[in-house]
């Protein structure tokens, strides 16, 4: 894509290329040639071939990533060229037009059209007739996704199958399998349901793929049930199976946390059967007896991305059932599909549980099969989360109005329910919520009542927030008043002024209010527009926050003056993480004079970060460098597809930790690492707060030298480990470090608690 024979597209999709051949001629195939595999830059995941004789009326007469990838696929991780191609086609017309699907870049750099025997001619092109491309596009774009996904895990699987120790006849018989499955891909129905959903298996064809891989389970010597443990923060794929060391350690739970806190732990449970079977899961010897309160049982579940990269990431409850098996107790029921894996996720909730060491069991029991126990041993220590998190915590969720993105008026309450659950605690609103319909003298004073019902109702929705963050998104000029008179900033002032009244007339303290007056302001007009802008907020209502997050790919061109407005300074981290020292030096400078510092995160696609490292990480940056607040872009973004269950739908990159559609909001692994984070982040405000009321009770300082080192090292052994940008979720490395030094701190508040 350097390269000068080459044409592209950023962030548009689908890409159309229509050529013109001349004259009405007969088509057998076309070829796409283009590059991948880095730098951001995905292959694409269909290219739908029309042909027109008139330009107007066009005929779908097949997908060119289907078509030219029947024998062989470009490696999605790897840079490659590769040309996709056919000579299948039995076509005519004079346009051939090519709607590309890739995100978020479109490269290509030679197109072909193979021309077909005359005898095409004579004959209508078969396939659909398309009047709107646009419109059809969209479900192409599914049905393409979905014939992939199929023929990907075919593939792979035969690759196992050639690459297994099988006995006998046992290879040639799953590959005959195979070729019978292959066909019946070909087969799949072009129309797709419209409650499709891309949870993993997402058919019984499918379900048949996965199948596929169960006896090379056996003859790897996996029994019918394995229970194992990995990193429940580690990427998970659906046919991944215990290696024999984990095959060989036999499982066990320990968690160990406050009361009044939610933390999680999780095994896995795979199926070497030849049928998909379901699990009943129960806990033993917990607070609150069987299957108690405190534990939530939740199914880990496998979906696609738009990416096409597979995660193991959404956690809906599991299944509640009033039956068991036999020894089995009554508890959470979660699926199995022949020859795959299933993570179990326990979340654990000790509002209201008693402290001490619970010594229990995970009973796991499959129909007709042999009951299996986990040991669970829960250490609840006699210290309190407090109800309400120090760092402010935040996502542009925008649940104000009728919500923005994918938040809407159906799912805005339940949204808003998830993420006060997951200790949220500063929601982001648009600049729908601020006073409208003033009117302003010749001077520029307020002489009429504002209006506050949008911003009221927003209000309303997050009581208690710890603060109102609104993006005010501002143009050069307010209620038609340009930013270079005296009375742009009269207007200003009065309309600020009216509205702090607002928040004192609530009861809310008025430095709660943040606003946002440019988001990510990268060129010195745009900080000027600001420093305009907050200056005459200021002028009159110094109570309001001027909260700013600078994006100068070097620090050192940030202007001076908006360091001088803002109060809070908000790098992105991930941009923060590639400055050298002097550059990160610029902001946590800041902070000696008075400015608080908080960090924010936009990357995507926000499925295929790493939620240890990117979301639950972000608090630990936050901990080394002095940051009091965490925001993400975007806790309602899901590409405005609308649904969570259906990535296939999505034509950019989504962002939300959340699984959503228009009336459910599911908590995921990414959401988790934000609540655990938080979390995390309360640790090290407690230990810091004992250290400095034992100093004031006159407590030695080789009795609190273990304290202090931590509060300064716990931090930094973290983020060293996650310098270089780790935020992609397929890195590996040991996932396993922030809860040690956490467990770590638990241990020294607790020799600490009766100092």
């Amino acid at each position: 894509w350097t390269q000068k024979t080459t044409v592209g597209w950023s962030h548009h999709t689908p890409a159309l290329i229509t050529l013109d051949l001349g004259e009405q001629q007969p088509i057998a195939g076309v070829s796409y040639s283009t590059a991948a595999g880095v730098a951001g830059v995905s292959w694409p995941t269909n290219i739908v071939i029309l042909v027109s004789d008139d330009g107007e009326e066009w005929t779908n007469v097949g997908d060119l990533v289907r078509l030219g990838t029947e024998q062989v696929a470009p490696n999605p991780d790897k840079y490659a060229q590769f040309r996709f191609a056919t000579d299948k086609l039995k076509a005519r017309g004079r346009y051939v037009q090519l709607a590309i699907d890739a995100s978020p870049y479109i490269f290509v750099d030679e197109i072909e059209v193979y021309r077909g025997p005359d005898e095409l001619l004579t004959r209508e092109p078969a396939g659909k007739k398309i009047a709107n491309v646009q419109e059809y596009f969209k479900s192409a774009r599914v049905f393409s996704a979905i014939v992939w996904r199929l023929r990907t895990d075919l593939n792979a699987a035969r690759d196992a199958i050639q690459a297994a120790d099988l006995k006998g006849t046992d290879k040639q018989d799953l590959l005959t399998k195979a070729d019978a499955l292959a066909k019946e891909i070909e087969a799949v129905p072009e129309d797709v349901p419209g409650d499709f959903r891309t949870v993993l298996p997402f058919s019984d064809l499918h379900a048949r793929i996965y199948a596929l891989n169960a006896p090379l389970l056996r003859a790897r010597g996996l029994p019918p049930l394995s229970v194992w443990q990995r990193n429940r923060w580690d990427m998970l794929a659906p046919t991944d199976a215990p290696d024999p060391a984990e095959l060989k350690a036999p499982p066990s739970l320990e968690v160990h946390l406050m009361r009044g806190e939610v933390r999680g732990a999780a095994f896995n449970l795979t199926n070497a059967s030849d049928d998909a079977t379901t699990a009943v899961i129960g806990l033993t010897g917990l607070p609150g007896g069987t299957n108690p309160r405190c534990v939530t049982v939740r199914e880990v579940l496998f979906t696609d991305t738009k990416d096409r990269a597979p995660i193991a990431a959404a956690l809906p409850d599991a299944k509640k059932t009033a039956r068991g098996y036999e020894g089995a107790p009554q508890g959470g029921e979660v699926s199995l599909p022949a020859g795959c894996s299933r993570q179990v996720w326990l979340s654990f909730d000790t509002a209201g549980v008693e402290a001490g060491e619970y010594k229990g069991q995970v009973e796991i029991a499959v129909p007709g099969g042999t009951e299996v126990r986990v040991p669970l041993t829960l250490t609840v220590h006699a210290l309190d989360m407090p109800a309400e998190r120090t760092i402010a915590v935040g996502g542009w969720d925008y649940t104000n109005g009728t919500g923005s993105y994918d938040a809407k008026p159906s799912n805005i309450p339940l949204l808003i329910d998830a993420l006060r659950a997951c200790g949220v605690n500063t929601p982001w609103a648009t600049a729908g919520v601020t006073p409208r319909g003033g009117k302003y003298d010749a001077e520029g004073h307020l002489t009429s009542e504002l209006d506050f019902a949008a911003w009221d109702q927003w209000v309303e929705r997050w009581p208690d927030a710890k603060h109102y963050c609104v993006f005010l998104a501002v143009g050069g000029s307010f209620e038609g008043e340009t930013l270079d008179t005296p009375r742009f900033g009269t207007m200003v002032g009065d309309w600020a002024r009216a509205w702090v009244e607002r928040l004192r007339d609530q009861g809310l303290d008025p430095r709660k209010l943040a606003v946002l007056i440019l988001d990510e302001p990268h060129a010195d007009e745009q900080v000027q527009t600001i420093v305009t802008w907050a200056k005459a907020i200021k002028a009159a209502t110094p109570e309001v926050v001027i909260w700013e997050d600078p994006t100068f790919q070097n620090p050192n061109e940030v202007p001076a003056g908006l360091f001088e407005v803002s109060d809070v300074l908000c790098p992105n981290l991930p941009m923060f993480m590639g400055f050298n020292e002097a550059g990160r030096r610029i902001y946590l400078d800041q902070q000696q004079t008075g400015k608080t510092l908080w960090f924010y995160s936009c990357s995507g696609p926000g499925k295929l970060l790493d939620p240890y490292s990117y979301h639950r990480g972000q608090f630990w940056w936050a901990l080394k460098c002095g940051a009091v607040g965490s925001c993400y872009w975007a806790f309602g973004d899901e590409a405005d597809s609308g649904n969570s269950w259906n990535a296939y739908l999505q034509t950019r990159s989504q962002y939300s930790p959340l699984f959503l559609d228009a009336t459910s909001v599911t908590t995921a692994k990414h959401m988790e690492g934000i609540r655990e984070g938080a979390e995390d982040y309360e640790y090290f405000v407690l230990l810091r707060q004992r250290i400095e009321a034992l100093e004031k009770k006159g407590v030695s300082a080789a009795a609190l030298a273990q304290a202090k080192a931590l509060l300064k090292e716990g931090p930094d052994r973290v983020v060293a480990q996650m310098e270089g940008s780790q935020i992609g979720w397929k890195k590996e490395f040991d996932r396993s470090l922030m809860d040690q030094v956490r467990v770590e701190v638990l241990e020294v508040l607790t020799k600490l608690k009766d100092l």
